[in-house]
Order: C-alpha cells, then structure tokens, then sequence
C-alpha cells in the first residue's frame, strides 16, 4: 500500500528545486574556479612559494574530496606535502598531471548537471 506523501515534504519541494539549481550553478563553476586556483600554483611554483603551493594545493584538496573527484586529491596531497617541506622538486610534473584531468573532471560534472531536475521541470 501506498501512503500519502507528507504535506509538509510538499510544501519543501520549491525549496529543494532552488538548491537544486544552485549545485548546478556550483558543479559548472567550481572546475572553472578550480582551473584558476591550479594556474596560481603554477605561479608559486615559479617564484618558489613552497608555502603558497602548500596552502592552495590543500584548499584544492579538500574541494576535490567534497565533490568527489579523487582524481586529484593525491596529486594535490602531494604538491601540498612538497610545499610543507619546502622542497618543490617535481612539482611542474604532479601539476600538469592534474590540469590534464581538468577536461574529463569538467565533463563528468556537465553530464551530471544534465541529469538533474530544473526548478522550471
């Protein structure tokens, strides 16, 4: 038997609508946001700013793990370790291999805004 849906998840379903639109919104401009982000590592890999490279490389890794692409969090870890110790060596490598996945992580986010409901559906 099916019961009545609850009035009161009825009454929250505009609500849910707009916090669907707004991950939308989210999901398409974090890995733009990202990409900019991963450009200023490139930057502080260029001056040397182990500090700098460890600070952004760790604000990228706990974004990534929050959306769920683990594709970067052990690249960046470790770009974020080697900031740490001061010892950027290798750094250009761990970096390009992240900006490579970029595309792939850009598209996997459209293909799932795509599935999800609008607040005009």
């Amino acid at each position: 038997m099916i019961r009545s849906f609850p009035s009161r998840l009825l009454q929250e379903i505009p609500t849910l609508m707009i916090t669907i639109d707004q991950v939308r919104d989210t999901a398409l401009d974090i890995t733009e946001q990202k990409r900019a982000e991963a450009e200023r590592i490139g930057q502080a890999i260029q001056i040397n700013s182990s500090s700098e490279v460890a600070r952004i490389a760790h604000e990228l890794v706990g974004c990534s793990a929050c959306c769920g692409v683990e594709a970067f969090a052990r690249p960046l870890r470790e770009l974020e370790r080697l900031g740490h110790e001061g010892e950027l060596s290798g750094a250009h490598a761990l970096l390009a291999g992240v900006c490579q996945k970029f595309p792939r992580v850009q598209s996997a986010f459209t293909q799932l805004v795509q599935t999800l409901p609008t607040s005009n559906s």
